[in-house]
């Protein structure tokens, strides 16, 4: 990992901070994102490895914060070798109870979020001949409940 540059979606807290931690445990840079800037600056002083992260504000939702973020660390480090995937959430309510604006608002972020990044930062990894994207997905969605 080291020399690597990372963005991690979601990374303020959870899975994606682990992530950021163990990238940057092992030597990549890692730029964090997450919609919530201040518990993403948080993440990112308990990581430590101040040298090597950088945490951005970023609803993925939003094909311009996405743009913005790539161009910062585009412009900060040159590069983008691993971009994952990792925003998310879920909602606790049966399908019958579910508020239809709430499942949308998921799908934005877990779904639509995850296709939006991966459109925005290709072009970025075909023009630099290489890079990887990893996408997290949670096995929650496929447990069924009568509630």
């Amino acid at each position: 990992m080291a020399g690597k540059i990372a963005v991690i979606t979601g990374a303020s807290m959870g899975i994606g901070e682990a992530i950021a931690r163990i990238f940057a445990n092992h030597g990549a840079t890692v730029v964090m994102l997450s919609r919530d800037a201040g518990r993403v600056e948080a993440a990112r002083e308990r990581i430590g490895h101040s040298e090597r992260t950088l945490a951005l504000a970023c609803d993925v939702r939003h094909r311009e914060e996405i743009d913005r973020a790539i161009g910062l660390t585009l412009h900060h480090f040159k590069k983008i070798d691993l971009w994952v995937n990792n925003a998310g959430h879920g909602l606790l309510d049966s399908v019958a109870a579910m508020e239809m604006a709430k499942f949308r608002e998921m799908f934005e972020t877990n779904f639509f979020g995850a296709v939006v990044s991966m459109q925005a930062v290709i072009p970025v990894m075909r023009q630099q001949s290489g890079g990887t994207i990893i996408n997290i997905s949670s096995v929650a969605g496929t447990s069924a409940s009568s509630r």
